[in-house]
């Protein structure tokens, strides 16, 4: 093939080949030909590798911000090196050389140099305290002096001053950001923290307080005496499936809206479990519909049937363990095949415990849910997922400690998650199913509960997606009571429209949705 293309084929347009100078005539059998450059110059070499270090720079840095500059003497939080890296406070002493570099002292005397992304700020509206890695909550049921909206906290002999943010933040969006309740929240206060005394601090912590949905006690231990009932809120669940361009369907989902007569033992506090998913499966529908089918019977056999102390540490240890057994026993499925299944699933999964909501995700499945506020007068958005793809600084570390890359914003330049279920040939690449956990009271405003895969969020943003389905929902109302359906046709109208609304966008991957009413009764 050599010795043809060396004969026939002209290395230039203008030069002829040595058989059309023997022939003196242009040969049929010519083949195309690139000249490659065996021997490149340094300056080929290094503009390739300028061009592929800005590519990625543009990938790893769509998410990152600029931090402000501090000053010598300003308190700040910084991160330990090893162990579980927990923040300290500690005090700016002077500004290095370097860039973003800082001189900061401990309270234990020692000076250490640090970087500012290992330092926070210790703000006097809200200050960031120890994270525990398995879990951190803050009881708001225990009595009103923890529930204080300033108050003074004495922490290894250093005083700080904050304000605890009992609701979900506002962006310059108008987008709302939900509060981790695992991992951000200030630390319970004690009796001694609030002075009775004191007409406005009395006041404030009864404002508080008052603001709250009213619960009952579920320390079982407390008093003997039987509590009456509650009328918990009312879930009820719908679903809309669209395949797409794609040529089959590769979502999963689930809708259990009573899921309490299938515990046989539960904590006498416990009265009501509801469980609603969504499964976003990849290369093979195997490992969403397995999720689907084997993740809520997990979840009811690790379930923690004694109310603890810990309650909220045990909830997220059964979500943990059944994310993870889930996992495992399909990858066993799928490695004993021949050739193995390479099938994989994102996650998102709520759990309503009475009136509480626990919500795990992997991947980038999202769940939000939508709350009027009446100071405002509009519904506002509180997200309760956490999306995981390769680009997140805290993902990227793990695949490559792991081993892994990142490239063209994907993990190995395939995957664009960074956590699922199944995905047999990427865990040794930093591919984990470990979800996040994240905690959410319902309250008299929420509206309704949303679930759905990335393929209605490609071209809905949450603040869109809220909007349709609020107009829906309102034209509904405005009908002449002939016309008008009843509330559960409506969602469920809604929840149609608002996924074929995404197909009609453009959207060629599957979209499934599935939209939780929240009511009264």
């Amino acid at each position: 093939m050599a010795l043809l293309c060396i004969r026939t084929t002209p290395i230039d347009s203008q030069i002829p080949s040595p058989a059309e100078l023997l022939y003196n005539r242009k040969i049929r059998s010519t083949l195309p030909t690139q000249i490659h450059n065996n021997n490149p110059h340094k300056d080929e070499i290094s503009a390739r590798l300028q061009t592929r270090q800005s590519t990625q720079k543009d990938y790893y840095d769509k998410a990152t911000r600029l931090q402000p500059p501090l000053i010598p003497g300003q308190r700040v939080y910084v991160q330990n090196q090893t162990g579980h890296k927990r923040w300290a406070p500690a005090k700016v002493e002077r500004v290095r050389d370097e860039p973003r570099s800082y001189e900061v002292t401990t309270q234990q005397g020692k000076t250490l140099r640090r970087n500012r992304r290992q330092l926070k700020e210790a703000s006097e509206k809200r200050v960031q305290f120890n994270i525990d890695p398995e879990i951190t909550h803050y009881d708001t049921h225990d009595k009103p002096s923890a529930l204080q909206g300033n108050k003074t906290e004495t922490h290894h002999n250093t005083r700080y001053t904050y304000k605890q943010i009992t609701q979900a933040q506002q962006t310059r969006s108008a987008q709302l950001l939900s509060m981790d309740l695992f991992s951000d929240l200030p630390a319970p206060s004690t009796d001694d923290d609030v002075d009775e005394n004191k007409p406005g601090d009395k006041k404030e912590v009864e404002d508080v307080w008052n603001s709250k949905r009213k619960t009952d006690d579920l320390d079982e231990d407390k008093s003997s005496v039987k509590k009456p009932k509650f009328k918990w809120k009312s879930l009820q669940g719908f679903v809309a499936e669209r395949q797409g361009e794609r040529d089959e369907m590769q979502d999963a989902h689930v809708i259990i809206n009573d899921f309490t007569s299938e515990f046989p033992n539960l904590p006498s506090s416990v009265e009501r479990l509801a469980y609603f998913a969504v499964f976003d499966g990849h290369s093979g529908a195997r490992a969403s519909q397995y999720a689907a089918k084997h993740l809520h019977e997990n979840i009811k056999k690790k379930f923690p049937n004694v109310k603890k102390e810990n309650w909220e540490k045990e909830i997220k240890r059964c979500f943990i363990d059944s994310f993870k057994e889930t996992d495992e026993e399909f990858l066993k499925q799928a490695s004993a095949q021949k050739p193995a299944w390479k099938d994989g699933s994102t996650a998102v999964c709520v759990l309503a415990v009475n009136d509480t909501l626990y919500i795990a995700n992997v991947g980038d499945s999202r769940a939000m849910i939508v709350r009027y506020s009446p100071e405002q007068k509009q519904h506002q958005i509180i997200p309760l997922s956490k999306e995981h793809n390769p680009t997140q600084y805290e993902e990227r570390m793990r695949i490559q400690k792991a081993g892994g890359s990142v490239r063209d914003g994907r993990l190995m330049g395939i995957l664009e998650v960074s956590r699922s279920l199944g995905d047999g040939r990427f865990k040794h690449c930093g591919v984990i199913c470990q979800p996040d956990v994240k905690k959410c009271q319902l309250t008299d405003n929420d509206q309704y509960i949303l679930l759905s895969c990335d393929g209605l969020w490609t071209d809905f943003e949450p603040s869109a997606a809220r909007d349709f389905i609020q107009k829906i929902l309102e034209e509904e109302d405005t009908k002449m009571n002939e016309n008008k359906l009843a509330p559960s046709e409506k969602y469920e109208l809604a929840c149609s429209k608002v996924a074929s609304e995404a197909v009609r966008r453009g959207s060629s991957d599957n979209v499934t949705v599935v939209l939780v009413r929240i009511s009264d009764t």
